[in-house]
């Protein structure tokens, strides 16, 4: 049998495919798309700083509601890069709970707490953050750093605690 050829087939068979140019300019796109994927996907230090603030501020939220159920006092310390919850004992001696939930906490890397203020005249602003059993506490404001951002963390003498961006306080 003898191959039967049409006529033109020989043009078509030498344009199929992609050019280099072509080619490339696939590859560079792909690699604009996924560079943009990729930088949206990890979160700047705004992102990791509210982050991190409303984790601090849902416990600092849950002490207060703990202090109201258990009868116990309870209180948070900070150092900057650390922080802890305690308790009352039974002679009114601040304790730390070995409970995990309330052991101490480090700050994740970069993140550092600035500074504390309890709204209240005459309470010592380096002190600890109590959370009394009756539910009615100092409004407190603490202050998030990491990098250049900021966040705050407020809260009023009915514990409602809120997390925001410090700038917008300013």
């Amino acid at each position: 049998m003898m191959p039967i050829s049409a006529p033109g087939s020989n043009k078509s068979l030498a344009t199929a495919g992609f050019t280099l140019i072509e080619m490339a300019v696939v590859l560079l796109l792909m690699g604009i798309v996924s560079t943009l994927v990729v930088v949206n996907m990890v979160p700047g230090d705004r992102q990791t700083l509210q982050a991190e603030g409303q984790k601090l501020a849902d416990l600092l939220a849950a002490a207060s509601m703990e202090a109201q159920t258990s009868g116990r006092t309870m209180a948070w310390v900070s150092n900057g890069r650390r922080y802890a919850f305690l308790v009352t004992n039974d002679q009114g001696d601040w304790v730390t709970d070995d409970d995990s939930f309330w052991r101490g906490k480090s700050l994740p890397d970069g993140i550092s707490l600035q500074s504390r203020a309890i709204d209240q005249p005459g309470y010592d602003n380096g002190a600890r953050l109590v959370f009394h059993a009756s539910g009615v506490n100092a409004p407190f404001r603490v202050w998030l750093h990491k990098g250049h951002a900021s966040a705050m963390i407020t809260s009023d003498m009915m514990n409602h605690v809120a997390v925001g961006d410090a700038r917008d306080s300013e």
